[in-house]
């Protein structure tokens, strides 16, 4: 008992002080062993999924394949995909242990990638590249796409570097990312980057722009109602960022980048700018106007520039501010725009991070929390609707609808990538990091990944082999 005391004691310690995601991975490996949390890999059973059906479907997959007989193989392929969609989504399937999910999952995950890829290169009388064309373009359609969302949190924003670097190295990096406040800079950067522009920043990451932020004067500050510096802060935005429009930055890098701003305006909606949305606006501008916190920095004029190549004002009339109090987490408007239906977030914010490590947590402490949290969540949301219908006060009425609407948005995806708070983030929040404080923020966010790269490889997965095969056939269209 000592014994295994000491490895589990060990395994944590290496997980802690872990530099590469292989040092991690093999520091899970020996703390499941340890805890005999492996055994619940190698149990196939599970409430997600029905373990025997699953079996029958790899044994029947593997068998169609090596024969060869394509017919067999896709209805088989059809069957099993439709069953278990939803199945691979589901945190059980891959919460129980840190080096990865069920087993038979993966064995399952591998057999369907055997199969489609083995597909997209057969031909035959019945399986005509119409025929693989049209399947693969409705299965893509069907499983949807995966978004990345960075969240607000002022200085700990720098963390989602850290998970940006990890999932460009192991190429899991959605096309579609979106970011508010701090979580727009650094989706910013990101999108108007090619991946060798990535790859070199993250080898070097003093060529980043960190000092962005200068205090005021307190008479300064007081007068214009910002307590920082805006001109600063737009300085290293631009230095970062470049010059790109929202089309411009697509044109570029081929990735969709989404900005969530505010109108300063009453009785306005939260907007998402995409190329879609806003294709002039300048990427720096839409980023400036998502950090404008209130009483931070001064409210954002967006600029944009048309075909004529010159820059102007874009809604001139209207000026924009942080969009994450109301819409930190936009998954309706990036499902519709671009049929997102998975979501990857990065989150930072300092007053979620504690909410999420209750919930992530086991014991009578979560569950007692979870439960309180339903119930006050429930009665909330009733009590600000019944506030919004018989409030006399048609201001203290909107005043209270805004309240809740803050409370009362998504925190997490899918997939929920938060690294734990600590003490001393409290002053990074507003403050510039230095080399050294921005290298840590970096493996923070990498460690937090790292935790969650089984779960973001296995749910994931399917998406991007049919992005590959349909790239595959369209590739074979043009050279027939």
């Amino acid at each position: 008992m000592l014994r295994r005391r000491r490895q589990i004691q060990r395994a944590k310690h290496d997980l802690q002080v872990a530099r590469t995601s292989h040092e991690w991975s093999a520091a899970a490996e020996r703390y499941d062993a340890a805890t005999r949390q492996s055994a619940w890999r190698n149990d196939n059973r599970c409430a997600a999924y029905d373990h025997t059906v699953m079996a029958e479907h790899i044994s029947r997959l593997r068998t169609a394949r090596q024969a060869r007989n394509a017919e067999a193989l896709a209805v088989t392929l059809g069957e099993t995909l439709h069953r278990h969609h939803l199945a691979i989504r589901e945190p059980q399937v891959w919460d129980g242990a840190l080096s990865g999910g069920k087993r038979i999952v993966t064995a399952w995950l591998d057999e369907v990638e055997r199969a489609l890829r083995w597909l997209t290169q057969h031909d035959s009388a019945r399986l005509t590249w119409d025929r693989k064309l049209d399947a693969l373009e409705r299965a893509s359609l069907d499983w949807g796409h995966s978004a990345l969302l960075l969240s607000g949190g002022a200085g700990l924003g720098f963390i989602h570097l850290g998970v940006i670097r990890t999932l460009l190295r192991d190429g899991l990096l959605p096309d579609v990312i979106n970011g508010s406040s701090m979580g727009a800079g650094v989706a910013a950067l990101t999108c108007t980057r090619t991946d060798a522009e990535l790859h070199a920043l993250f080898d070097d990451t003093t060529t980043l722009q960190r000092m962005g932020l200068k205090w005021q004067p307190v008479q300064t500050a007081i007068t214009g109602r910002a307590a920082f510096d805006a001109d600063r802060w737009n300085r290293a935005m631009r230095e970062n960022v470049g010059d790109f429009t929202f089309r411009e930055a697509r044109e570029r890098t081929g990735r969709t980048l989404s900005v969530v701003v505010a109108p300063l305006a009453a009785r306005q909606r939260v907007r998402v700018l995409n190329h879609i949305t806003a294709p002039d606006v300048l990427v720096a501008s839409a980023a400036l106007a998502s950090s404008a916190i209130p009483g931070l920095f001064p409210p954002v004029t967006l600029r944009a520039r048309g075909p004529d190549g010159v820059e102007r004002s874009w809604l001139a009339e209207e000026r924009f501010i942080d969009g994450s109090f109301w819409g930190d987490l936009p998954m309706l408007q990036l499902r519709r725009l671009f049929g997102v239906n998975h979501s990857i977030v990065s989150q930072t914010n300092a007053h979620i991070l504690p909410l999420l490590a209750l919930q992530e947590g086991r014991g009578p402490v979560s569950a007692t929390f979870d439960v309180a949290s339903a119930l006050a969540w429930g009665q909330g949301r009733e009590l600000a609707s019944i506030a919004g219908r018989r409030l006399p006060n048609q201001q203290l009425r909107r005043l209270i609808l805004e309240a809740w609407s803050m409370a009362d948005q998504l925190r997490s995806g899918d997939i929920t990538i938060a690294p734990r708070l600590t003490i001393s983030d409290i002053r990074q929040l507003f403050s510039n990091p230095t080399q050294l404080e921005l290298d840590k923020m970096i493996l923070r966010g990498a460690r937090a990944t790292w935790r969650r790269l089984p779960a973001l490889r296995g749910q994931t997965r399917i998406a991007r082999v049919l992005s590959d095969c349909l790239a595959d056939v369209l590739q074979q269209g043009a050279e027939a």
